[in-house]
């Protein structure tokens, strides 16, 4: 996610990547998805949090598109995925707006 990117001038440099390729493809994806499209720092304004959130879903839109088109995506492994990151993260002390949003999503999952 964005804020494991740093940047040096036109030099970019990726960090935290100590626990990626541990747990399948799908839930990498899901788990950058969820970073992207609902977390945001607590102090963040309200502006910056509904950019965030929708410049996420932007992204993550042409990340799947792609993802889809050259079949590196398992649909059913992905959705397999989604209540174990979703829910994994409501351990992580996220701030209360994104919470809701997780658990209204996880609502939606158990139908």
């Amino acid at each position: 996610h964005p804020d494991n990117i740093l940047v040096e001038g036109d030099k970019y440099y990726i960090i935290d990547w100590e626990t990626c390729g541990i747990a399948s493809f799908e839930a990498d994806v899901l788990r950058t998805e969820l970073l992207m499209t609902y977390g945001s720092p607590p102090e963040a304004s309200l502006t910056d949090r509904l950019v965030s959130r929708y410049g996420g879903k932007l992204f993550m839109h042409f990340y799947y598109k792609e993802l889809y088109k050259d079949k590196r995506m398992n649909k059913a492994a992905r959705h397999a995925w989604e209540m174990p990151i979703f829910t994994a993260r409501l351990m992580e002390g996220v701030p209360d707006f994104e919470k809701e949003r997780i658990v209204k999503r996880l609502k939606k999952l158990i139908g």
